[in-house]
């Protein structure tokens, strides 16, 4: 088939069951995993237990077109990491589950395998545009030029990989030199199959990215920006991803620190304004910007590559109805 699958995973459930009948400690894990696509596909679970640094597999398992299953896995340590490793499929790298420990529960029986589920994940809050959807574009301006839609100032070279028209991040590459943007997959970001974010060192100002997103009615409207933990990082066949770096006297010590953003928001002719935020005091997640009051129809937050850190990061921002 030409089709794909596509895996939505909900966060794991960890619970210590009963000890076995020798004295040895039991720990449960379930999550549920649903295949929103119209082709079959096969996932396995990777993870770590307790403070160990070997990487442990599951078996592979099946989920069929439009459909979900509940997997369980027991273990002899509690989980500190699990990834839902998809083969072939539009997630195209291994996701990053949430752990949540629900303490002692005695009652349960063990339960390790799959089995049908009817799970679903719940709906999208608000009117949200991630970097990989439509709304999403990146532009260079400058006091010189008229504004033009570009992937980067001098458009790629011709053996440079892209991912959707942006050049694909290397974190082998000096991050002092990369002021343009570029593609870079991040398994704590927001997304639906894909986590990715789009990135670019500081700059002077004239690279910018923007979101466009179409409000559906007017009234006051609450606009929050998602940031990713750039700490975690994927891993190959049980080991993190390596790559050689030279040592440079402009290298940062930190190229994912982050520091303020120059963010502009603009709903038609009449509503332009600047926004403040410290990308260094915000958390991994969804962080506030603000309340605004809106006509229905497109608005845009442009953020450029102007910053006191070392990188800006665009990953996704979310409107919500203020109540």
């Amino acid at each position: 088939e030409t089709a794909l699958p596509g895996f939505l995973v909900s966060p794991v459930t960890h619970a210590r069951l009963p000890d076995t009948a020798s004295g040895q400690p039991r720990y449960q894990a379930t999550l549920h995993v649903r295949n929103n696509e119209t082709a079959p596909g096969v996932a396995r679970l990777r993870y770590r237990m307790g403070r160990e640094e070997t990487q442990r597999f599951g078996q592979p398992f099946r989920v069929d077109a439009t459909a979900s299953a509940e997997v369980g896995l027991v273990t002899a340590e509690p989980l500190s990491e699990v990834w839902l490793e998809s083969y072939l499929s539009l997630n195209r790298r291994p996701v990053r589950l949430q752990l949540i420990d629900e303490g002692e529960a005695l009652g349960m029986a063990p339960f390790a395998g799959t089995r049908p589920s009817a799970w679903q994940p719940a709906p999208t809050t608000g009117v949200v545009v991630d970097d990989l959807d439509a709304g999403f574009s990146v532009f260079v301006e400058s006091s010189e030029t008229s504004v033009r839609l570009a992937g980067t100032t001098a458009g790629p070279t011709p053996d440079q990989e892209l991912d959707q028209g942006l050049p694909v991040y290397d974190r082998s590459d000096n991050p002092a030199r990369l002021d343009e943007w570029a593609r870079d997959e991040q398994p704590d970001s927001w997304g639906e199959y894909r986590h990715t974010v789009v990135r670019a060192s500081a700059g002077g100002g004239e690279h910018k990215a923007m979101f466009t997103a179409e409000l559906p009615t007017g009234g006051r409207w609450r606009l929050a920006y998602y940031l990713p933990d750039l700490s975690v990082q994927h891993r190959r066949d049980g080991r993190f991803d390596l790559s050689v770096q030279i040592t440079l006297e402009d290298w940062p010590d930190d190229p994912d620190a982050l520091g303020s953003y120059d963010m502009t928001l603009r709903a038609g002719s009449a509503f332009d304004a600047t926004l403040d935020f410290d990308g260094s005091a915000a958390q991994p997640g969804w962080n506030a910007l603000g309340e605004f009051d809106l006509e229905a129809g497109p608005v845009s937050l442009i953020v450029s590559n102007r910053t006191d850190g070392q990188v800006v990061v665009a990953d996704a921002v979310r409107w919500t109805m203020a109540r």
